[in-house]
């Protein structure tokens, strides 16, 4: 079935997520030191000793939307199915080699359809996403409040999400917080995540052995898949992510500047074009991260990250000054940012 592969698609994504928390050392690393006064939580100022470890931290922010978003989507299109599944059983998700990946639905109106207030509960045990060399074990809960639900030839979907997961291989990563979702899925095929703090003025948290990397707030994040637009014998997703980043008391700010366009698989499968900047303030300002007035520390530097050809997996980084002047370039490749 179409939905098996979907959901599919996540394994070797989140593995490769996981595994790049762990070798960028849980966000830390030099921050370059700043020329004004330092606040509780500084600017991450960039220089060319630092700038591919900033950026190792950022691609891995980008990597929790996409796993998700199919993981979900595999869901939504079980709940549309004919007959819809029984609410209050669990039903299988189809993404686990071992161990349990299901999915709980709570018909609050008793309408025996998905509807405004219904909730969902996504449960994993000891659920293995890995391969048959590498396992990846996946325990915890997601939970979904659905807040819009409109059918049609455009079907749209908005949920309030809290989210409490872990993954282990060799060590463990952890993602908790809250979030809001919202889905448009056009024609069936056609579909659109868009990920806010919402009204919960959610926290995205990651931990490595029940240590912080880092956390996100204020973030503005849309992936899009297009189940049709085959590339190269895969599907092409595209992500647009902004968001503030605190890592070690440091933040930055990762800036779309276009969009990041991937296949199914790994990260060092990125295709298409992929540009953003990585600056040392809060964009916005971000009361949530403890930075309600942004940090006062910054040296203006920034980092422009980008692909220089299409359908390959290498990443160029280039280091500005306040002035726009080029410090440093350093030409690397999706694997060593991950």
């Amino acid at each position: 079935m179409r939905k098996s592969k979907r959901i599919c698609m996540t394994i070797g994504f989140l593995l490769s997520v996981t595994l790049g928390l762990m070798n960028c050392g849980g966000g830390g690393g030099d921050d370059g030191g700043g020329t004004g006064p330092v606040s509780e939580f500084g600017a991450y100022n960039f220089t060319a000793a630092n700038m591919e470890t900033a950026a190792s931290i950022a691609a891995n922010t980008t990597g929790f939307w996409p796993p998700f978003s199919q993981i979900t989507f595999g869901m939504m299109e079980q709940l549309q199915t004919s007959p819809t599944p029984t609410a209050g059983q669990p039903h299988d998700l189809g993404m686990c080699v071992s161990g349990t990946g299901t999915f709980a639905w709570t018909d609050k109106d008793l309408g025996n359809t998905l509807s405004e207030g219904d909730a969902v509960a996504l449960n994993f045990s000891n659920c293995d996403v890995g391969s048959q060399t590498e396992h990846e074990y996946l325990n915890g809960t997601v939970n979904l409040l659905f807040t819009t639900v409109l059918s049609g030839p455009t079907t749209t979907f908005a949920a309030d999400v809290t989210i409490n997961v872990t993954s282990q291989s060799t060590d463990t990563v952890g993602f908790s917080g809250a979030f809001h979702i919202s889905v448009v899925i056009m024609n069936g095929d056609n579909v659109t995540f868009n990920y806010t703090p919402g009204t919960q003025n959610g926290v995205i948290t990651a931990k490595v052995n029940g240590t912080t990397a880092y956390e996100l707030g204020c973030f503005n994040a849309n992936h899009t898949f297009n189940m049709l637009t085959p590339m190269q014998n895969n599907y092409l997703y595209m992500l647009e992510p902004s968001t503030v980043i605190k890592t070690s008391n440091k933040i930055m700010s990762l800036m779309p500047a276009g969009y990041m366009g991937f296949r199914e698989g790994t990260p060092d499968e990125y295709a298409d074009f992929f540009g953003s900047q990585l600056i040392s303030l809060s964009i916005p300002e971000c009361p949530a991260l403890g930075v309600p007035n942004g940090v006062g520390d910054s040296d203006g530097n920034y980092i422009k990250w980008f692909a220089p050809t299409l359908g390959g997996d290498e990443v160029t980084l280039e280091l500005y000054d306040k002035n726009n002047t080029l410090m440093h370039t350093i030409n690397t490749n999706w694997g060593a940012l991950y």
